[in-house]
């Protein structure tokens, strides 16, 4: 019981730095996407440089979508393992249709 104790709280301390750098990773893709509009609507900047930054916003949103997948994933295997962890306690296990019975009418 201990180590699943140990790996849920890693999992725990896992999302919750997850969360920082996602709200780290959206300021910053919001910040090159206004600066980038700024170029485009002030024109500062040459056709060069706002290619540059476009490409930086387009790369900036993909680490936006690849934390927020992970972080999605991993809030599910923690659902998962709470959801058998509560059943484990209650002395549930999964027939072979995946219908929850005691483990004692198994």
């Amino acid at each position: 019981m201990g180590t699943h104790n140990e790996d849920k709280l890693k999992k725990d301390i896992q999302l919750n730095r997850m969360e920082d750098r996602i709200r780290e990773e959206t300021y910053n893709y919001h910040d090159k996407l206004l600066r980038l509009l700024d170029s485009k609507v002030n024109g500062r900047g040459k056709a060069g440089d706002i290619q540059l930054e476009y490409e930086d916003v387009i790369k900036s949103f993909g680490s936006v979508v690849a934390i927020q997948k992970n972080i999605i994933q991993l809030s599910w295997d923690i659902a998962k393992d709470t959801l058998q962890d509560a059943f484990d306690r209650c002395g549930f296990i999964l027939d072979i249709d995946g219908k929850p019975v005691k483990k004692d009418e198994y």
